[in-house]
């Protein structure tokens, strides 16, 4: 799940408020206020983990709420939540990663690597898929039901396309678990192993993936609607022993904390995992999302150009259970906020839009 709106409602908040950006607000009132708004929002019944980080500097790292209800057990920044379609970032990084591998071209068509894919998606572009141009619907079943590569591949491939492949944007999450089934017969590995050695492992993220962290159960939140407990998301019963089933698997789901999205955003921000070339790809404005906005997509993240000059990189997921933001303001200061949170609200929803008139 992405909602565009949320881009918008950024850029009328962050450029209409001109009172904090015609008086800066100096480092330690700065904080204050950021902890007395997470502290009211806790308050108000947020459960979840927040890290915002400014010019380099951890302003919150913080967990507020419970993470298990029944066992008394609190929100710390180390909690393992379910990232939702943050993953898809993930996805595009590998894609590029394979690039950079010259093991495929984003320019390259399903027909390349799939058998039997039929006449009007044998054309389909890697490109494509990575920012929802491809024409695929956005769902073709729920998360957790069971299916295999073979049965989602010819699910898909019977799938009717919305409109011709290239001619616009719209969203897919079955595009991104093709690019999974892509990544998996490229290169000769799990999706998760492949992500894991040549992208977290290398970040330094070690609490990040669906299975091979191999998570301390205590560590998961429990995801909550109302009183209603769900358990942890990466459950026995919902997951096989590899993680989720393709109608998730590589679009979504990926379990992570705070403190591991943070060294990401660092990662991004070196040359040491992708090169220059692949973040310019990852990170360009290749689509727009509606023809009368001013968000784009790029490969797995939101680009937006605020009428202040901060570029913003984002997404954001959830399965109305697990709720994720992930915000990377760059060129006006090395700056990101990370919102994971357990209970899908309204305020976990819009805590961004309290947070940015303090932080800039």
């Amino acid at each position: 799940m992405k909602q565009t709106f949320l881009a918008v409602l950024v850029a009328l908040c962050i450029t209409g408020c001109s009172k904090d950006n015609e008086s800066p607000i100096n480092e330690d009132p700065q904080k204050t206020k950021l902890m007395q708004l997470l502290t009211q929002k806790e308050a108000d019944g947020f459960y979840g983990s927040v890290l915002i980080q400014k010019d380099n500097e951890i302003l919150i790292n913080n967990g507020y709420g419970f993470k298990n209800i029944a066992e008394n057990q609190k929100n710390d920044p180390n909690t393992i939540f379910d990232i939702g379609s943050v993953t898809k970032q993930f996805t595009a990084a590998a894609i590029l990663k394979l690039e950079m591998q010259e093991k495929l071209s984003v320019e390259d068509s399903l027909h390349t690597y799939l058998k039997n894919v039929p006449k009007e998606k044998q054309n389909i572009t890697i490109h494509q898929l990575l920012t929802h141009s491809s024409g695929l619907i956005e769902a073709i079943g729920s998360d957790y039901d069971v299916v295999d590569t073979e049965m989602f591949l010819t699910q898909t491939f019977s799938s009717e396309l919305q409109f011709s492949p290239g001619e616009k944007y719209a969203y897919s999450n079955v595009g991104y678990s093709i690019l999974g089934i892509l990544i998996e017969k490229i290169s000769g590995q799990t999706y998760e192993e492949y992500l894991r050695n040549n992208l977290w492992i290398p970040a330094g993220m070690n609490k990040t993936g669906y299975r091979s962290p191999d998570f301390q159960s205590e560590n998961i939140a429990h995801g909550y609607q109302g009183d209603t407990d769900f358990g942890v998301p990466n459950s026995s019963n919902l997951w096989f022993n590899e993680g989720p089933y393709w109608h998730l698997k590589a679009n979504g789901g990926i379990l992570s904390s705070t403190q591991d999205m943070k060294k990401w955003h660092e990662a991004l921000n070196t040359n040491e995992i992708l090169n220059e070339e692949a973040k310019q790809k990852l990170f360009f404005k290749h689509i727009l999302e509606e023809t009368d906005g001013d968000s784009y997509y790029g490969y797995g993240w939101v680009i937006q150009e605020l009428e202040n000059e901060v570029k913003v990189h984002w997404h954001d997921g959830g399965n109305d259970i697990f709720y994720a933001q992930m915000f990377r303001f760059t060129e006006k200061q090395n700056s990101t906020v990370i919102i994971l949170s357990n209970q899908a609200s309204e305020i976990a929803e819009t805590l961004i839009l309290d947070i940015v008139p303090i932080l800039f």
